[in-house]
């Protein structure tokens, strides 16, 4: 495989992962704000996080696909490594995130609200 192939391969996967993610927002529309958006951050890790296959040449595939590939056709022993890497991620994108709704979020709403109220007792 040469670099052009490799790029057209990741290129058309990337689109597809794109689209798998507004297809999981789309079906997440109807939950809670705080429940849909750590499932589509954890979708969106396992869609877009890369694993590398190929030292030499320095080629990457997705985590995912190289994990399903292991474990159904028994082809690979990295399945259990992937795995780790993988939970290791989401679980700092989530560490992550949830810090960033405690001290970023929440205090910018609390003061947003204050503030709608104040001007809708100033206008009655």
């Amino acid at each position: 495989m040469n670099q052009q192939d490799y790029f057209i391969l990741w290129s058309v996967y990337c689109v597809a992962a794109f689209i798998l993610l507004l297809a999981s927002i789309f079906f997440t529309n109807f939950l809670w704000r705080f429940l849909k958006e750590p499932i589509i951050l954890v979708v969106a890790i396992l869609l877009f996080s890369p694993t590398l296959i190929d030292p030499i040449n320095n080629q990457y595939a997705p985590s995912i696909a190289v994990m399903a590939m292991d474990f159904l056709l028994a082809v690979g022993h990295h399945d259990i490594e992937i795995a780790n890497n993988l939970t290791y991620q989401i679980e700092v994108a989530l560490a992550v995130y949830f810090v960033f709704i405690i001290c970023v979020r929440w205090p910018i709403e609390y003061v947003f609200k204050k503030w709608r109220t104040k001007i809708n007792t100033k206008h009655n």
